[in-house]
C-alpha cells in the first residue's frame, strides 16, 4: 500500500481505490446558483432519504409558508430545518465565507438538527476531545485533495462515518459537500 492510501486510512477511517474523474471546478457561486435553482427538489430529496413522508408537492407547499395537514410535527420540522440550513449555506456562499471547517460544519448542523437531535450545533457530548482530533486531522487531509469531486465525496463519507453529532450527520455532511465542488 502506497503512502497516500495509509494516510487516507489514518486520517479518515477508510480508504478507496476508485480513481475519481477530475471535473473542472465550477466555483462556489455556480454551486450556490445550482442549489438555489433546485431548492425544493434538494429539500425533498434530503428529507426523503430520512424516510420523511412529505411528498414533493407537500414540501413545495410548506416551503411557500402554507401548512400541510396530516403529518407529524417532527416531519414538518425536519423539512423546515433543511430549508433553513440550505438558506444559511447559500448565505455563506454569497458572502464568500463558506469554509470547510468545524465552525461551518457545526453552524449548519445547528440548523439541520434543531429540536430533532439531543444536541445541535455541537459534537456529541462525552467524546468532544476525541472527535475534535479526528475532525481536525480529517479536514487537514481533505484540504490536500486537489480533485474537488473526490474531496466532496470523501467529506460526505468522512462526516457520515464518524458520526460527529448525535443525529443529522448525513444531512449536514451532504450540505458541506455542496460547496466543496
Amino acid at each position: 500500500m502506497d503512502e497516500p492510501k495509509k494516510m487516507n486510512k489514518q486520517m479518515l477511517g477508510f480508504t478507496w481505490d476508485y480513481q475519481v474523474p477530475l471535473l473542472a471546478p465550477k466555483g462556489l457561486e455556480r454551486a450556490g446558483f445550482r442549489l438555489q435553482k433546485l431548492f425544493p427538489e434538494y429539500v425533498f430529496n434530503t428529507v426523503y432519504l430520512e424516510d420523511n413522508p412529505f411528498t414533493f408537492p407537500e414540501v413545495q407547499t410548506l416551503l411557500e409558508g402554507i401548512t400541510v395537514g396530516g403529518h407529524k410535527l417532527e416531519d414538518q420540522q425536519q423539512v423546515l430545518n433543511q430549508s433553513k440550513s440550505i438558506n444559511q449555506l447559500l448565505s455563506l456562499v454569497k458572502k464568500k465565507s463558506f469554509v470547510l471547517d468545524k465552525s461551518t460544519f457545526c453552524q449548519l448542523h445547528n440548523l439541520v438538527a434543531f429540536e430533532e437531535a439531543l444536541e445541535w450545533g455541537v459534537f456529541r457530548s462525552g467524546e468532544v476531545n476525541q472527535l475534535d482530533g479526528i475532525f481536525s486531522q480529517g479536514i487537514e487531509y481533505l484540504n490536500t485533495i486537489t480533485n474537488p469531486l473526490e474531496r466532496a465525496i470523501v467529506m460526505f463519507l468522512f462526516g457520515s462515518l464518524n458520526q460527529f453529532f448525535s443525529d443529522g450527520n448525513k444531512r449536514t455532511s451532504r450540505l458541506m459537500i455542496d460547496c466543496v465542488l
